[in-house]
């Protein structure tokens, strides 16, 4: 079963944009049923060494979790401003393949301020999203 604060490497993740890239995903779905898409949002480590402040950063729509706060061992942000649905059966079938693989959950601290973030970003998400998340 899936649950909300997941995370899982996906060695193929696909960005809207197109570009396809190895990326860690945090699970954001409240539920997960099998007829439901799963909601992700991509993280990436701060390589340009940016300032932010940590938790919820709202005028660049992230998430930053400093170096060791969590699973992370560098510092990384949670793009908030991309987030996705990927069909079940997708989901499953990469997993199937070991092309997506669960590594660690977030601890409960960080996931609850995470989806504190996500509510307080709720204008900048997809409605159709909303039943999925709030």
């Amino acid at each position: 079963m899936i649950r909300q604060g997941e995370i899982y490497r996906d060695s193929l993740y696909s960005y809207p944009a197109g570009n396809t890239e190895e990326k860690f995903l945090i699970i954001l779905s409240k539920i997960h049923l099998p007829s439901t898409p799963i909601v992700v949002t991509p993280c990436t480590t701060n390589k340009a060494n940016r300032k932010y402040h940590p938790g919820c950063n709202h005028a660049s729509t992230i998430f930053y979790l400093e170096r060791n706060q969590d699973f992370f061992v560098n510092d990384t942000i949670v793009q908030l401003y991309i987030i996705d649905e990927i069909k079940s059966e997708k989901f499953e079938e990469k997993r199937q393949e070991r092309i997506i693989e669960l590594h660690a959950s977030l601890k409960k601290e960080t996931l609850q301020r995470l989806m504190k973030c996500v509510l307080e970003l709720k204008e900048d998400i997809p409605e159709s999203l909303h039943h999925l998340l709030f």
